[in-house]
């Protein structure tokens, strides 16, 4: 049989003498424009350029200072509270990445995560955080703290790993944390890329006494004939759904929430819901879906906390709640 092969290319282009003197620099510049030309969509040509030139040389530096961050241990896990709709208690808290530099001040995740992922380095700094979260949730159970469970964030090129589910054992094993606090989030689109492989994964993480949720529900593409498969512990409704919310439970995000919301239930999955900021989005989500099982994460409580920070909250909140 015959067929038809289609090939495209990115291109990136560099002139002489404008952007340089030499073949090397000339071949230098038009990599980096090649390299823009993929990221915006592929299949294109894109220019040299003195904008382009300064984004490609601030993004090998963050290159260059993630490797050291992560050598020298300078990378901090900042901890958002997860309120209980019902008792107003601390059940359990979102680990969010953090990284400082000596000059530039703190670098924001959104800066610094899309060159992690394209450098593959989200592999290691992903880990990173996992053994962070477990050696502080054993800090936590040694200094007689609260029994509160950690939530990390994993990325699509991490869970693809051969040796992912090994390595999550051999880090929770090495530091003797409770799997049982440990949850793992994934976004829709990275279970959904294959499903049915991605079902045996989950279940072998499972295996591992550690919980799973699914982050930014709603804003994806899950099939629910899948979903019911997943062997899931937690639904995290998105922030998109809540930005709003008022006290209308009649609205279309009010609707939206309160179907996810019977839908976990019914499902036996707990709830997550992030973005909240205000009393009238947590009265509205406390009347479409507020139980013993609903987490509320938001500004309304809390921003993301250092970890001392969040000791002091916790123990605050546990002194209010007893008076």
């Amino acid at each position: 049989e015959h067929y038809s092969l289609v090939v495209t290319a990115s291109i990136g282009i560099s002139i002489y003498p404008v952007d340089g003197a030499n073949a090397e620099d000339l071949i230098k510049y038009a990599d980096m424009a090649k390299h823009e030309a993929k990221e915006s969509g592929k299949s294109c040509y894109r220019l040299h350029s003195k904008e382009l030139h300064e984004r490609s040389l601030n993004r090998l530096k963050l290159e260059e200072y993630m490797r050291e961050a992560l050598k020298h241990d300078m990378f901090e896990l900042f901890y958002q509270p997860q309120i209980n709709s019902i008792t107003g208690k601390v059940e359990g808290a979102e680990a969010l990445l953090r990284l400082h530099h000596d000059t530039l001040g703190i670098i924001s995740p959104v800066e610094f995560i899309p060159v992690a992922e394209d450098t593959g380095l989200i592999v290691e700094i992903g880990y990173w955080v996992i053994r962070k979260a477990c050696e502080q949730l054993v800090k936590w159970e040694n200094d007689n703290a609260a029994s509160i469970s950690i939530s990390v964030n994993v990325s699509v090129k991490q869970i693809n790993k051969p040796k992912f589910v090994s390595t999550l054992q051999d880090i929770i094993k090495s530091t003797g944390a409770d799997p049982a606090l440990l949850e793992i989030e994934l976004t829709e689109s990275i279970i959904m890329i294959n499903p049915e492989e991605n079902i045996s994964k989950l279940q072998e993480i499972k295996t591992l006494g550690v919980k799973l949720s699914i982050d930014d529900f709603g804003t994806g593409y899950s099939s629910l004939s899948y979903l019911k498969k997943f062997p899931l512990d937690t639904l995290k409704i998105d922030r998109s759904f809540i930005i709003g919310l008022t006290k209308d439970t009649r609205s279309d995000d009010a609707v939206i929430i309160s179907a996810i919301s019977a839908m976990a239930k019914a499902l036996r999955l707990n709830i997550v819901v992030e973005g909240v900021e205000s009393s009238d989005q947590l009265d509205c989500i406390n009347a479409l879906c507020g139980d013993k099982d609903t987490l509320i994460q938001g500004y309304y409580y809390s921003k993301p906390l250092p970890v001392g920070a969040f000791i002091d909250y916790v123990s605050c909140n546990f002194k209010y709640l007893s008076h």
